[in-house]
């Protein structure tokens, strides 16, 4: 059974869906359970739709002890062998849920940082560094990155660790020229104008508002072009505002929270992820299986899947004036043709969605098999 905090539409989820309708396609009998539905229904319903069955866990306060003995049950009752919980929340309801029902676990972590502030927050990671010292199990991490952090942190002291880099579909996210047309045509962009994209939550920490000053710069130098900023969050209002300050409304594009992102990404030429930390992020990945060239800032384990101007451009975080100038670069036909071959090709050859299927499933057995 895989856990995670919620439905919503952001990389831990969609990574979570796709694994777990590989596993049913492997024949593997797969559960999906989230304490909250979130906002990405569609992916609830994909997994009813591959016969993956579903449990709402209800949560709504983790000082509520209901959603863990509720899964603990569900686990009983199914003869589940391994949990598997993706993220905070669904780490300090699993693990306990877990031992009661003697099954094994495997925790993924998906962040790198620390962006839950206050007194909630620290009494959150208060209770999940205890769960991770008190129930035993396998802790995935998604980069050598992240791995580093989380040890200087010493989360990892009690619990066997595996690195396990996502994988991508890379035949779901490839060059179209027909879907280029048509989503520009749609935006009312015609397929000479020069569009750089960026896909992610809209909220602190992900360098939007660096990409909104790095775009001013760019547009005084290339007056053509343009920015699809895909997502939505916390952020949104601010940034949008933050867009008719610079006198870019004309020239930045917020789409909001998208379902199809493969096909928008094909109407792109160059892709930017200005982020202040990621892990290992999903989007980036995509962007290099569509053949994009992609600037990122050299943050977390983003420089384990760019390699400076070989698969794209890497620019310290927080820094418009250096993102700015790596755009105008990858807008360039020989450069951004150039990195996103090897972009693509370096995503067919490491970052393969198979492979990180067959390295969970190698996981599970060998979880199951220790009980």
């Amino acid at each position: 059974m895989l856990l995670l905090d919620a439905l919503q539409v952001n990389g831990p989820s969609r990574l979570v869906v796709a694994l777990a309708t590989s596993l049913r396609d492997r024949g593997m009998d797969v559960r999906v359970a989230y304490l909250g539905l979130g906002d990405w229904p569609e992916g609830a319903e994909t997994l009813r739709a591959r016969r993956i069955p579903v449990l709402d866990l209800g949560l709504r306060s983790l000082l509520d002890p209901r959603p863990c003995l509720r899964l603990a049950a569900h686990l009983r009752r199914d003869a589940v062998r391994v949990l598997h919980t993706h993220n905070r929340y669904a780490h300090l309801v699993g693990r306990p849920a877990a031992a009661i029902a003697r099954c094994g676990l495997v925790s993924t972590d998906h962040w790198i940082v620390e962006t839950d502030l206050g007194v909630r927050g620290w009494i959150r990671r208060r209770l999940d560094d205890m769960s991770v010292r008190a129930f035993r199990g396998e802790m995935v991490m998604v980069s050598h990155a992240q791995h580093a952090e989380h040890a200087r942190r010493g989360r990892l002291r009690s619990s066997h660790t595996e690195i396990v880099h996502n994988g991508v579909d890379a035949d779901a996210f490839q060059p179209d020229a027909d879907a280029r047309h048509r989503v520009r045509a749609r935006l009312g962009i015609d397929d000479a104008t020069p569009v750089l994209m960026s896909v992610a939550v809209l909220r602190p920490g992900k360098g939007h508002e660096h990409l909104l000053k790095a775009m001013r710069r760019l547009h005084d130098r290339v007056p053509r072009a343009r920015l699809v900023i895909v997502g939505d969050g916390s952020e949104r209002v601010r940034l949008q505002q933050a867009a008719s300050a610079l006198a870019l409304d004309a020239v930045v594009h917020f789409l909001g929270t998208r379902l199809d992102v493969a096909e928008l990404l094909a109407a792109a030429d160059a892709y930017v992820h200005p982020s202040q930390f990621e892990s290992f992020p999903t989007s980036v990945m995509e962007a290099m299986a569509t053949a994009l060239p992609v600037v990122a800032t050299a943050v977390g384990g983003v420089p384990e899947l760019i390699r400076h101007d070989d698969t794209g451009l890497l620019v310290p975080p927080g820094e418009p004036d250096a993102l700015a100038s790596a755009m105008e670069h990858v807008l360039r036909p020989a450069v951004a043709a150039r990195l996103g071959a090897a972009a693509r090709s370096w995503v067919e050859t490491h970052a393969s969605h198979d492979a990180w299927v067959e390295r969970h499933r190698a996981l599970y057995r060998r979880v199951a098999a220790a009980r």
